[in-house]
């Protein structure tokens, strides 16, 4: 049972159960995933806290790890891989976060692009992310 009157508002708000942590909405979204996407880490820290389901999918198979990482939300994705997110979970296209990219009203400059990705990937390598897509050169000299 939630007893947060600030979550059950929020779930209210978003469309979600009260009764379940774990609901879904529309394309099979949970409360983790609606917050991760929105880069809201105060309420998914409350999700979290009573029991969501870091593991679950949506219905194109992407993760609560994949909406914060398709808006870049770089707190939101430490806070996700330190509750213990599946950070190579592939979606139904066999693609994994590690290769996602912003979306199209959001996309910067290919500059600032490529300075956004080494970064991402930087954060998501530093968690054992993408371990398989090093270079086995760099990686046999620990780089």
């Amino acid at each position: 049972m939630i007893d947060d009157s600030a979550l059950l508002a929020w779930l209210r708000h978003e469309g979600f159960s009260s009764d379940d942590i774990n609901a879904r909405v529309a394309n099979a979204t949970t409360p983790l995933m609606r917050a991760a996407l929105k880069g809201d880490c105060d309420m998914a820290k409350k999700i979290l806290g009573n029991g969501a389901d870091p593991t679950l999918c949506n219905a194109d198979g992407n993760n609560a790890l994949w909406l914060a990482c398709v808006e870049r939300h770089l707190d939101m994705i430490d806070l996700l891989i330190e509750a213990g997110i599946d950070i190579d979970n592939r979606n139904d296209s066999a693609d994994v976060c590690f290769f996602l990219r912003p979306h199209r009203s959001r996309r910067p400059s290919a500059g600032a692009r490529r300075r956004h990705q080494a970064r991402d990937a930087g954060r998501l390598f530093r968690h054992g992310h993408g371990q398989q897509y090093r270079n086995p050169e760099r990686a046999a000299r620990g780089a």
